[in-house]
């Protein structure tokens, strides 16, 4: 089938921030439509939700990254994991492609930010746009039938963030029935499912964020057991710690580095796990200079702590197992899913900004689709 004559838009990095980005760090572009006719395998997208993410302020400099490549300036767009709607397949009268697509379905994958993209089928995985089926069965009984949820889902709890969640908090972590855990950055888009993850466990879990509306959802919606506002200077923050989790810490979820990574370290009890997911504390400081220097390392000694970094492919080969526990506790009402919506394409640079300030309580994701409409 040939790909009808569409314009197509992108968003690309404009200059490199210094410090935390504005939104005259980006720029929207026309960017080249799409070939008269898909090769081979290939699919058209249109592009339906986008996943702003904390770790992609690491590829906003030049060379290589702390994981990646830097984003090139006023080159390629930026890519990030996005959902996308499958509205052409290579092959004339083609209603299903390679992995089943067809035209009107959902895929999540890594994919440049624009409005339509031309990718292999086989880079992209089908959405099946509910709580799924095969994972909704029991003792061979046929699967039950599962309430729809936003396809933005695999972009969050049932996508990279919350499996970035789910794995190291149980396997990392280790937390058992009755310990103390504790989450930096705890109402954001992993923070918030790694504290539930432990709740799971049975055990008590406490966390930290910026602002009064984001400890009551902590609090109320998010079943955590106490909170408080890391927005204090470091003593306040030891002695309101000290308070908050009288018994000390058995596992630490990091999410932020620097002074609360600093400061946790004190309060952590012997034979302790600490999780090193991100470090968003630092992302934006000019140069290596700039970070924050931990002082209390010798604690990882002189209590006995487990500290471990991951990445995600780790677990490469048990992700439908970790989505499939995720949505479990979904259906049953034991997992909350919070998502912050921003409307639109032309936004995306604002959503980039407001997260990296803390605008965000869960998931942060620019929904395109609703333009398209």
């Amino acid at each position: 089938m040939a790909a009808k004559s569409l314009t197509n838009r992108a968003w690309r990095l404009k200059r490199y921030p210094t410090g935390l980005p504005t939104v005259d760090d980006f720029e929207i572009f026309a960017a080249e439509p799409p070939a008269a006719a898909l090769s081979a395998g290939e699919v058209l997208l249109r592009t339906a939700y986008i996943s702003v993410d904390p770790y992609m302020r690491t590829r906003m400099k030049a060379g290589a990254g702390y994981l990646m490549d830097g984003f090139e300036l006023g080159g390629k767009p930026i890519d990030g994991f996005c959902v996308a709607k499958v509205e052409q397949i290579a092959g004339a009268g083609a209603s299903a492609g390679e992995g089943g697509l067809a035209v009107g379905d959902y895929v999540h994958g890594f994919l440049p930010w624009r409005e339509l993209n031309v990718a292999s089928a086989a880079a992209v995985s089908r959405i099946d746009g509910a709580l799924g089926a095969a994972d909704a069965a029991a003792d061979g009984a046929a699967a039950a039938t599962a309430d729809p949820i936003s396809p933005s889902a695999y972009l969050g709890v049932l996508g990279l963030t919350g499996l970035s969640a789910y794995f190291p908090a149980l396997e990392i972590g280790q937390p058992q029935p009755g310990e103390t855990a504790f989450v930096s950055a705890a109402a954001g888009a992993v923070g918030s499912i790694a504290g539930q993850v432990f709740k799971q466990m049975g055990c008590e879990v406490y966390g930290s964020a910026g602002t009064a509306e984001k400890l009551a959802a902590l609090r109320d919606e998010l079943g955590f057991d106490g909170a408080l506002n890391y927005k204090v200077g470091a003593a306040e923050l030891d002695a309101q710690l000290g308070a908050l989790c009288p018994k000390g810490i058995d596992v630490y979820f990091d999410n932020v580095g620097g002074v609360m990574l600093d400061t946790v370290l004190k309060h952590m009890n012997t034979n302790g796990r600490i999780i090193c997911c991100g470090a968003i504390s630092q992302y934006s400081n000019a140069d290596d200079e700039a970070a924050y220097g931990v002082k209390n390392l010798f604690m990882v000694v002189a209590k006995q702590l487990t500290m471990r970094g991951f990445l995600l492919h780790r677990w490469q080969d048990r992700h439908a197992e970790g989505r499939a526990q995720l949505a479990q506790w979904l259906r049953e009402g034991k997992l909350a899913h919070k998502e912050t919506i921003v409307d639109g394409f032309d936004s995306v640079a604002e959503a980039m900004v407001s997260l990296l300030n803390g605008g965000n309580t869960g998931k942060l994701v620019v929904r395109v689709e609703q333009q398209q409409e």
